[in-house]
């Protein structure tokens, strides 16, 4: 497996197969993150990711590998750190860790990864220094592992298997305490840990925490600190007693993306012509999504380098072969398949589309937008007929010709709606090269483009069009009501 973080390629942790990586959280503590990092990755294997993650400190933690600004808490920062390391650095065991712990001995990580347990913590049973907590007990220690009636959140070491199972820190608990219990509990719940709070027997001799010894104040003033447990407890509580704790919780931080390709390596059929590899194509829909929805991200399938391309937009290169109409979805499909933290996309044609206004307030949740055009889907001059013939199609001119023509230049709404859409749409093409490859069946013999497979899929979802969303088709106009201009 190739890892490669920051253009680093990191190659698997102890010469097993079994990756890890650790992320550590850190807010206003430079001088400590930058000294406690450094012995991260020096008692590791080499290539071992070793993440920071800064919760909005001032001034910024140089370097590091993601800032929040401003602050966002515990809960936030732990989940950036678990998509970190399973999307990114792409590792099967994680070690999320305070700024404030450090491992003491090579080899440190060996007994948690090579334990069958898919959960556990750094423990110690009271503070060694100062007042005592008085907090927890121990229920389990048979050499190898003891147990507890409680966890501490310094360092938490998870499988893949786990967190894909039961998902991350649960924001319900706001900036942050007892999310990482809740998470235990729902990892147990799953069957995953012999118990709910675990740690390898002897972690005090792999691990040192600064909290257990008295040597760091906490970094949250007492009253809030005080005021969010006792807020946080309530709430897990209830569950606990309750056993009600949800099956599984999102990590990842949602996005919203404008997805559109340039393809330029095939002819395009219905214009006879290879399209420019030019920025300048989609320079109207790059501006218009800047000026309309601030801090989307635009991303650019692309099948050849694009001139004049500006840094803004996402450039992803995709190779393939075929006719370019369907080559598109299948690109923004693999794209959707491995961004699963977009959860509204706009998907547009790159060249007839602009923003008019942000359209991700606005759209539905339980359908789709499409794009629509002032003529009946069995239009007058037999074009579609003409030029896209198939029987399945020609059913659909006979039975539902009078019905409006929607347009494929357009398809936005929720990431997993939009998915089953393609996937249908991409059968339907599969089908339509099987007929036609064994002998013509089905009276398949030619097809230009997407547009009457789109309007027949289209017809088995739900979907929303009209000029509350989209601009008359070819009208080249803009008001101040419609969501998108479409040529």
């Amino acid at each position: 497996m190739q890892v490669v973080v920051d253009g680093v390629e990191y190659a698997p942790a102890g010469g097993g197969g079994a990756s890890f990586g650790v992320a550590i959280s850190t807010h206003n503590r430079p001088e400590l993150v930058a000294k406690h990092a450094a012995i991260w990755r020096e008692l590791s294997p080499p290539g071992t990711p070793v993440l920071v993650v800064d919760d909005g400190s001032s001034p910024p933690v140089p370097d590091a590998d993601f800032r929040f600004s401003p602050s966002r808490g515990i809960v936030a920062v732990k989940n950036k750190s678990i998509e970190l390391l399973l999307d990114d650095a792409k590792v099967d065991h994680l070690f999320l860790v305070d700024d404030d712990c450090y491992p003491l001995v090579a080899g440190w990580w060996k007994p948690y990864v090579e334990s069958p347990e898919h959960h556990l913590s750094y423990q110690f049973e009271d503070l060694r220094a100062g007042a005592k907590l008085r907090d927890v007990t121990k229920i389990w220690d048979d050499g190898e592992h003891v147990a507890y009636t409680g966890q501490r959140g310094l360092l938490l070491y998870y499988t893949r298997q786990a967190i894909e199972a039961c998902g991350g820190m649960d924001p319900i608990y706001g900036r942050g305490y007892y999310e990482h219990v809740d998470l235990a509990q729902r990892i147990h719940e799953a069957g995953l840990t012999s118990f709910c709070y675990m740690d390898v027997a002897g972690s005090d001799e792999l691990i040192h925490s600064m909290d257990e010894w008295g040597e760091v104040t906490r970094a949250t003033p007492t009253q809030d600190h005080a005021a969010q447990v006792a807020r946080n407890a309530n709430v897990f509580n209830s569950r606990r007693d309750a056993r009600d704790f949800p099956e599984w919780v999102p990590f990842r931080e949602p996005r919203s993306a404008v997805v559109t390709c340039l393809l330029t390596a095939s002819t395009d059929p219905q214009r006879g012509a290879v399209m420019a590899a030019d920025y300048k194509l989609v320079s109207a829909l790059h501006g218009s999504v800047q000026r309309a929805a601030p801090g989307t991200e635009m991303v650019l399938l692309r099948d050849n380098p694009v001139a004049g391309l500006p840094d803004s937009i996402t450039d992803v290169e995709v190779s393939g072969t075929g006719n370019p109409y369907f080559q598109r979805w299948a690109h923004v499909r693999r794209w959707l398949r491995d961004n699963p933290a977009v959860e509204q996309v706009v998907v547009c044609d790159a060249t007839d589309v602009e923003f008019l206004r942000d359209p991700f307030p606005l759209l539905p949740t339980d359908r789709l937008v499409v794009g629509e055009e002032w003529s009946l889907l069995d239009d007058t001059a037999g074009w579609m007929r003409k030029n896209h013939s198939w029987d399945k199609l020609s059913t659909l001119f006979d039975e539902r010709g009078r019905e409006q023509m929607l347009n494929a230049g357009i398809l936005a709404g929720p990431s997993d709606l939009i998915i089953r859409f393609i996937d249908d749409l991409l059968t339907e093409w599969e089908h339509y090269e099987f007929d036609l490859f064994n002998g013509k069946r089905r009276a398949a013999s030619g097809m230009v483009g997407d547009m009457p497979i789109f309007n027949l899929v289209a017809r088995r979802h739900k979907v929303v069009h009209g000029p509350q969303w989209t601009t008359r088709f070819k009208g080249e106009e803009r008001n101040d009501f419609s969501v998108f201009k479409h040529k």
